[in-house]
């Protein structure tokens, strides 16, 4: 008889404890009486044993027959990516086969419980992946969150999940919070991120961490700050999407495929006097068992708690062409101190018909303990989830967690009235949360103490005391707290007496001068650990004033430091020193190591904490940064002494030897007010360059005698000095100038705060002229009244050579109002520093850059907005004499703007201070002439083509009509009759088989249904209405049928409002928006219930879009342009809210449902109206175009905004409509005034295929 089959399969059990493993052994033949339950599982574990033990040999076969029907070869040792069915997912990359996904497909293939359905199964797999993937080969979709939601109850301020990742799918975020403070505060959101390919090794792979914050009202402009971040965990500020901060991981290496971990979040310290908290987050290696500290931020606001939370699965890297997998064990929260069970998730899954594809598979395991969730966006693969609903599951879990144990050791030193305390925890230890210190004077501990300090730091591990009073023994009492308030007090041993560090045969105060001398190293391939540096032929050498690695000048990585100095002690006692330092580094103080934290790693905090004695002592870093990203923090060395907060070690506590061989520089200032006049001199030597500094910030530079420069002050106190290169590769500092300055702006001008608040700045300003310095966002502004004409020129700024980061400018905005960031509220056109000049951002970038992808002329100088009505304009000019139009955008907005000049820089992003000068300032209002909305007509006979399937076409001409059906590949006219009385045809349209047909009557115009494909008519509505005129022809369709749903079309008249049909057009009803002469209605191609219209007025000279959500039912007017005509709407496939709507005076762009909208100034001419335009489908940005005029073909790559031709005009005449061809995207149609165009290469070049009678 044959041996059992042994099948392992781990559990998923979401526990703290080691997993336990459960065993099925099943034979290879079936007792006939086996119960039909035991029967199925046991063939189901069969299935999984051979698909384990046959993996290799079936992935390789439906590798090859994959690439064999796409013609294509590849390194068979290249991973195959995930298919459809997690049964069928990379076998590496999963830790179990999930019982309901392995039922569901063995009981779909499984036809005999004998050897041959492994045969079976295996060709059966083979052909199904082979036509699945030749279409998912094809497939794009759009990307967007794919959320769940866990119950938590608002305020609680601790939560704690369990995650497991079964594999690393391409460009996925799962994010596991997703927070705001509580009561009020700012959102955050933070997971894990990983971003593979088909070429990545999973086994090995490491992903990274994200946390990100973004700003609130009540934070009043101040940002989030970091306190505190793993070694792996990179901390920055001002990023991507508008967030203020941010600390991402990178190659994370404990984070692994098929482990548990425990997410844990907590806030703590509401301060209301300091309008600040704290909030860390922690993650529990369950395999490994032990936890990691990520990162401390201090949030700007007194939040006690969360409120909300959830996660979701972002393909981020818009392919949505493979499934993302998580699964959720036991989660807990505590709220007013009471531990809840977080055991309740919900995925609500969107409608059928939304521009996604929301593919949720779903499974409790586990006993209910786990909850699997799979997501996917690719229409190829299967789901258990019904859209339109919400789903709700429930784990069964204890009723709190279970808290791991504190394990510490602690070791106290004394030396009088001052006392050490060092203390450390096992990996496996809870977390520390806080600490409390006593200090007695006898061994029982009793009495007061003579000290006490507690603090709420969860990742400091020494700390310095000094004492009230002397005592001759010590004894410590140290209280650690971890993170879910256990507590656990240690009575540490009796202090050792330690004497403290004494300096020896050092300088005098007046063999002293201040600052280090420093040796710089820069390297091509950087360094990994200290011991591979080498100072004996530094690139530069000289005195620096402390601590400062502004001498690597723009350069990121590769460099290295090594100061060296004397310590100037204030007074003999117990110091802390803290390090932080991104990548090694090194702090020695009188001859011995105090700090070694050597490595690649961020800029993750460590201390240390001797006794000195007052004085003079030897110190010495030695520092390295290998990766070249910038970093908001590179190194830093602080101290913390006598009970004082820490804080930066002062430069004037740092000196060094005088020698003769380094001479000694002077800074002289002269001038008066908020600008003045630098000049160096030097004792010896020659200058080479001088830099110029105002506190850290590099504020200008000269290269050439006499090496002078002009200084801008800042608002309060200005540390002012110099930095002298001399004698070709040595520098030396001056001594440090404190000036007080207060700049003042022209009455009638106030200065708006848009950015963080406390930075260095001063904005000063007479007349007509403005001078910026600083940091920050400011908008000096006026409020102005109706139309107006906004000028200003912009004299100077600061170039490249200062560094002052790449998202600087100057320049003139106007805004709807003060809010923070409503930035689609405003325009501006602006200068800046290495980008050229720029206008708002044209496309939706969540205030990141806010600028414009398209660049404008660098050279003009002289900058200008127009406001006419609700169309703002902005200009560009070199001599005020010619002007260019660089953006127009349109923003409903009241009678009152807000207008004035801009200054942005985003703090820490460069080594230099940016500063400008605006004069030539005029604010005044304009009476301007509108323009009058164009009446295009071709002067052929041809008015337009109605696409009334894939197949047959009508042709409009200002008499009659015709059909042209595609067949067999060629096109065929067949003459259409049309109703009694009708001429000219304005609209049509196919709803199965019911022909409809709108066009002007004696009586006013009608809707005319055939279904005899017109051999007979109809009136199906007499009360529609059409514009006889000629000139309104030439615009969209008026009739739009719901391609998901024919038996729905919307129906524009003229100035007698939207009908609606439900029923094919057998009845209709008005839907409202009386009075305005509809010159476009359509259905969103992708999005139940979404559709839109189109109006233009040549009365009013009004044009308008409206839109409706929920079919029809209501409309709601987004917005409106004067002198534009509208003609033609076209629905974005990747957002919703995003619409193109062309024009009489070109196209324009919307990403926030036309709330706002931008004209389209660049390639596509803006003079010309155009109908014949097309975009792919899917997730894609390429747009396809032709001017009504014919002249030329137009390509677009980023949604409309930017246009390029393609090709030049071809002998075609009038171009009315385009179709991109969904299966094969070159093939291109051209409905033209000569005939059907095609083209096989995207518009490149075009064959006609049909001739117009």
């Amino acid at each position: 008889m044959t041996a059992p089959l042994a099948v392992t399969l781990p559990s998923a059990a979401c526990s703290q404890e080691t997993s336990r493993a459960e065993t099925a052994a099943v034979g290879s033949a079936m007792p006939p009486d086996m119960p039909a339950a035991g029967r199925k599982k046991a063939q189901h574990a069969r299935t999984a044993v051979f698909l384990k033990n046959n993996f290799m040999r079936v992935r390789r076969t439906i590798r090859q027959n994959l690439l064999r029907a796409n013609g294509q070869e590849q390194d068979p040792s290249t991973p195959f990516p995930p298919s459809f069915l997690p049964v069928l997912t990379d076998m590496r990359q999963i830790p179990s086969f999930e019982a309901g996904t392995l039922v569901s497909f063995y009981d779909k293939w499984n036809g005999s419980n004998s050897s041959a359905i492994f045969l079976c199964l295996f060709i059966l797999m083979s052909k199904f992946l082979l036509s699945l993937c030749s279409l998912w080969l094809l497939l794009t979709l759009p990307s967007s969150a794919s959320w769940y939601g866990d119950e938590v109850k608002a305020g609680s301020d601790i939560i704690m999940v369990d995650l497991l990742y079964p594999y690393w799918p391409e460009s996925t975020y799962f994010s596991c919070w997703n927070l705001d403070m509580f009561p009020k505060g700012g959102y955050f959101y933070a997971g894990v991120a990983a971003n593979v390919n088909d070429n990545t090794n999973l086994e090995t792979y490491r992903p990274s961490t994200v946390w990100s914050f973004w700003p609130a009202p009540v934070y009043e402009g101040r940002q989030v700050r970091n306190v505190y971040v793993n070694p792996h965990v990179y901390a920055q500020q001002y990023v991507g999407e508008g967030a203020s901060g941010k600390a991402g991981g990178r190659d994370v290496p404990w984070i692994k495929t098929r482990q548990w971990y425990t997410m844990f979040i907590r806030t703590w310290g509401a301060d209301e006097a300091k309008k600040e908290c704290y909030a860390g987050w922690w993650m529990k290696d369950q395999a490994g068992n032990q936890w990691h500290h990520i990162a401390t931020f201090r949030i700007p606001y007194a939040a006690t708690g969360f409120k909300g939370n959830g996660g979701f699965l972002e393909d981020f890297g818009h392919g949505g062409r493979k499934q993302r997998e998580l699964w959720r064990g036991k989660g807990f929260y505590r709220h007013n101190g009471t531990w809840e069970k977080c055991d309740t998730v919900s995925i609500n899954v969107p409608k059928e018909g939304g521009m996604k594809y929301s593919g949720w598979t779903v499974h409790q395991t586990e006993n209910d303990s786990v909850l699997t969730m799979s997501y996917t966006e690719n229409r190829q693969f299967p789901r258990n989830l019904d859209p339109g609903r919400k789903h709700t599951f429930r784990l069964k879990q204890p009723d709190a967690p279970a808290m791991d144990a504190i394990m510490a050791e602690g070791k106290a030193r004394h030396n009088g009235g001052q006392v050490i305390v060092d203390w450390s925890l096992k990996d496996t230890s809870s977390p520390q949360f806080a600490y409390k210190i006593e200090v007695f004077d006898n061994p029982q501990y009793s009495g007061t103490p003579v000290h006490a300090v507690e603090e709420q730091i969860p990742h400091v591990r020494t700390r310095a005391l000094s004492l009230p009073r002397d005592i001759s023994q010590c004894f410590v009492k140290l209280t650690i707290t971890d993170i879910f308030d256990q507590k656990k007090t240690l009575e540490l041993t009796r202090a050792e007496t330690e004497a403290p560090m004494k300096g020896k045969g050092l300088p005098g105060k007046h063999d002293l001068s201040p600052g280090l001398e420093y040796k710089y190293l820069e390297s091509k391939d950087g360094w990994s650990k200290l011991s591979e540096l080498d100072f004996s032929k530094p690139t530069r050498t000289g005195v620096s004033r402390g601590f400062d690695t502004a001498l690597r000048g723009a350069r990121e990585g590769r460099f290295a430091f090594d100061y060296e100095g004397l310590l100037i002690v204030p007074q003999s006692g117990a110091y802390t020193f803290a390090l932080q330092s991104c990548d090694g580094s090194r702090l020695d103080i009188g001859g011995k190591t105090v700090i070694d934290n050597d490595g690649l790693h961020s800029t993750s905090e460590k201390r240390a904490s001797v006794f000195l004695e007052k004085g003079t002592l030897p110190i010495r870093l030695t520092y390295f940064k290998k990766k070249p990203e910038h970093e908001f923090t590179v190194a830093w060395v602080g101290w913390q002494y006598g009970n004082q907060p820490l804080e930066a070690i002062p430069s004037s506590n740092l000196m060094r030897p005088k020698r003769a061989d380094i001479p000694e520089a002077r800074l002289d200032m002269t001038g008066q007010g908020f600008e003045r006049m630098l000049k160096t001199v030097l004792s010896s030597g020659r200058i080479n360059k001088v830099e110029y500094y105002n506190g850290s910030k590099l504020v200008s530079s000269s290269e050439s005698a006499p090496f002078t420069a002009p200084l801008m002050l800042f608002n309060g106190e200005n540390k002012v000095w110099a930095r002298v290169f001399y004698n070709g590769n040595h520098t030396v500092d001056t001594l440090v100038l404190t000036i007080p300055s207060q700049s003042r702006v022209a009455p009638g001008w106030d200065i708006m705060l848009r950015g963080e608040p406390g930075l260095p700045y001063a904005i000063s300003g007479t007349g007509n002229a403005f001078r910026f310095v600083g940091e920050g966002e400011y908008l000096v502004n006026k409020k102005i009244k109706g139309d107006f004409m906004l000028t200003a020129h912009i004299n100077s700024f600061s170039d490249k050579s200062l560094d002052p980061g790449g998202d600087c400018w100057v320049g003139i905005m106007v805004r709807k109002d003060a809010g923070a960031t409503n930035y689609d509220d405003e325009i501006a056109v602006f200068h800046t520093v290495g980008r050229g000049l720029r206008c708002s951002a044209d496309f939706s970038d969540y205030g990141t850059g806010r600028q414009s992808t398209f660049g404008l002329n660098k050279e003009h100088r002289w900058l200008r907005i127009v406001r006419r009505g609700n169309e703002f304009t902005c200009l560009t000019s070199q001599d005020m004499k010619k002007w260019e139009i660089g953006m127009q955008r349109i923003i409903p907005m009241k009678e009152e703007a807000i207008a004035g000049i801009t200054f942005r820089t985003i703090p820490g992003k460069g080594k230099g201070v940016f500063s400008a000068v605006v004069d030539g300032v005029t604010l005044k209002p304009a009476k301007l002439q509108t323009h009058k909305i164009a009446s295009p007509m071709p002067a052929g006979k041809i008015i337009g083509y109605s696409l009334l399937s894939p197949e047959l076409t009508a042709v409009r001409y200002r008499t009659g009509a015709d059909l042209v059906e595609h067949k067999n590949g060629a096109y065929v006219r067949k003459p259409l009759s049309l109703p009694r009385g009708v001429k000219a045809v304005r609209s049509m349209a196919l709803s199965g088989n019911r022909l409809l047909l709108l066009a002007p009557t004696s009586q006013g115009g009608a809707l005319f249904s055939s279904t005899d494909m017109g051999k007979t008519w109809t009136v199906a509505n007499p009360e529609v209405k059409v514009d006889p005129s000629p000139a309104s022809f030439i615009a969209g369709e008026l009739i739009s049928v719901n391609p998901r749903n024919p038996q729905e079309i919307i129906v524009g008249s003229d100035r007698a409002g939207l009908f609606m049909s439900t029923d094919g057009g057998a009845t209709w009803k008005n839907t409202g928006l009386e009075g305005e002469p509809f010159t476009n209605v359509a259905f969103h191609t992708m999005v139940q219930g979404r559709m839109a219209a189109l109006s233009a007025d040549r009365k009013t000279n009004m044009s308008k879009i409206f839109v409706s959500t929920n079919n029809g039912k209501k409309w709601d007017r987004k917005n409106e342009v004067q002198g534009a005509g509208f003609l033609k709407i076209v629905f974005d496939t990747r957002a919703a809210d995003q619409l193109y709507v062309f024009s009489t005076l070109g196209v324009y762009t919307s990403f926030n449902d036309c709330r706002t909208m931008n004209r389209v100034m660049q390639g596509l001419p803006v003079s010309q109206p155009t109908l014949a335009i097309d975009r792919r489908r899917l997730d894609d940005t390429f747009m396809l175009a032709v001017p009504l005029d014919g002249k030329g073909v137009y390509s677009s790559e980023r949604n409309a905004r930017n246009w390029k031709k393609r090709a030049d005009k071809e002998d075609w005449g009038a171009a009315f409509n385009l179709l991109i061809d969904t299966a094969d995207n070159k093939h291109i149609t051209l409905y033209a005034e000569k005939g059907i165009y095609e083209s096989t290469d995207e518009g490149k070049t075009w064959k006609q295929v049909y001739v117009s009678r």
